[in-house]
């Protein structure tokens, strides 16, 4: 959008609405000025006039005899050019009408709306008050129902690339030797897959892509792999040790895939266990 400075713009919701509120503010402050100034006109005006109806056979005269009455008016009387203009404008007819009660009237309701631009103009705080006023009337005239509702936005999160990958069904396979692979699908045959020479099947489990799975060894300490990352089945796969770092002697026994919040019990061979999720254990 273009902004106050004219130049085209990217802005937000809270850049916007202040802009528009400067502008607004801007609007309003030149209306009542220029009211301002009519109601001031309108005052000098009526002071002339009321010079007049005070003088009136005087004026009448000076306006019958004189050949520059205008001129005359105002040395006479004190008066203004303005004044004297209208004065002159005046049809005489009209002019011995003048009544001073009316004058007096229109003076006072001027004078009142004079003191009230003049105390808006001066006051930062009546200017929001007129403001708050002059949008809530608006509303209330031309505004309709919300057609999308606000809701308070979350925090934004960091995205990484395993946020991003597709939730696809897979089957992650262990050998006897600690090779691993995954398989696309959950309709595998991991026991039937080509192992190498001298090595077997030991496990299998299923999950998501986008799900890590947690190889348990046999110290019981877990370690968290993304799927994306182990091999394809359709080859032999690949030794974990060269993914993961284990304990001298120590074997992975066992995988893991669940959901975040999956509880799991967890048990040693000493008689002690526990109960955690699934995240907690390692896999996120």
């Amino acid at each position: 959008m273009i902004g106050l400075d004219g130049r085209p713009a990217v802005k937000n919701l809270l850049e916007i609405l202040s802009e528009w509120l400067v502008f607004r503010r801007d609007t309003v402050r030149r209306r009542l000025n220029y009211r301002l100034e009519k109601v001031l006109k309108r005052l000098h005006i009526l002071e002339g006039l009321l010079v007049a109806f005070l003088n009136i056979d005087e004026v009448i005269e000076i306006i019958r005899n004189e050949d520059e009455p205008k001129p005359a008016l105002m040395s006479r009387f004190g008066l203004t050019e303005t004044q004297a203009e209208a004065i002159l404008e005046l049809k005489l007819r009209h002019l011995a009408k003048l009544e001073e009660m009316k004058i007096r009237g229109e003076q006072s309701e001027l004078e009142k709306e004079r003191d009230q631009l003049q105390g808006i103009l001066a006051s930062e705080r009546k200017m929001n008050n007129l403001l708050k006023k002059e949008l809530q009337a608006d509303a209330q005239a031309y505004g309709d129902d919300r057609r999308s509702p606000l809701q308070e936005r979350e925090e934004a999160k960091a995205m990484s690339e395993h946020d991003m990958l597709p939730s696809e069904p897979v089957t992650i396979v262990l050998s006897q030797m600690g090779w691993v692979r995954s398989a696309k699908g959950h309709d595998i045959d991991a026991p039937g897959l080509n192992y190498k020479a001298g090595d077997s099947f030991k496990a299998a489990v299923k999950g998501k892509s986008n799900q890590p799975v947690v190889f348990v060894d046999s110290t019981g300490r877990s370690y968290a792999i993304d799927p994306i990352t182990l091999p394809s089945a359709r080859g032999q796969g690949e030794p974990l040790t060269g993914k993961l770092t284990l304990p001298p002697g120590a074997t992975v026994d066992h995988m893991l895939m669940e959901s975040d919040d999956q509880k799991l019990l967890m048990a040693s061979d000493a008689g002690y266990g526990f109960v955690c999720t699934f995240k907690r254990s390692g896999g996120a």
